[in-house]
């Protein structure tokens, strides 16, 4: 059964990406990746933090968003392919900001997952 929460987050992962990369369209600097990398590094660090102090399965959870959805969602592949493409300077810029900012909004989303568990646990 697991099996199947993994391809039904992936749809929509992917297709949330495809959006963004819409929204910022044709760009010198790879936006559009670098956001929706981001974002996932936040999520990811929220979900997996929520499902890790949670005393319930929720193995579900975990595959649905973390797996799937937001290993659609996010790309490593064509962050690799848009720093070839870039200048040198462009490039370690975008390594830069990628790594630091990605980073940082994992560690914002582990403690925004641990604030969020501690609230919800004495409501």
């Amino acid at each position: 059964m697991n099996y199947l929460f993994v391809p039904v987050g992936a749809f929509f992962g992917a297709m949330a990406r495809y959006e963004i990369s819409l929204l910022f369209g044709e760009q010198s600097f790879p936006i559009a990746t670098a956001a929706v990398n981001i974002i996932g590094c936040f999520f990811l660090g929220f979900l997996l933090t929520l499902v890790s102090l949670s005393r319930q399965d929720r193995q579900a959870w975990a595959l649905t968003f973390g797996t799937g959805f937001l290993g659609a969602f996010t790309t490593f592949s064509t962050f690799a392919l848009d720093v070839l493409q870039l200048n040198l300077p462009m490039a370690l810029l975008y390594i830069g900001i990628s790594l630091s900012v990605g980073i940082a909004f994992a560690g914002l989303g582990v403690w925004s997952g641990r604030a969020a568990y501690k609230r919800f646990r004495k409501a």
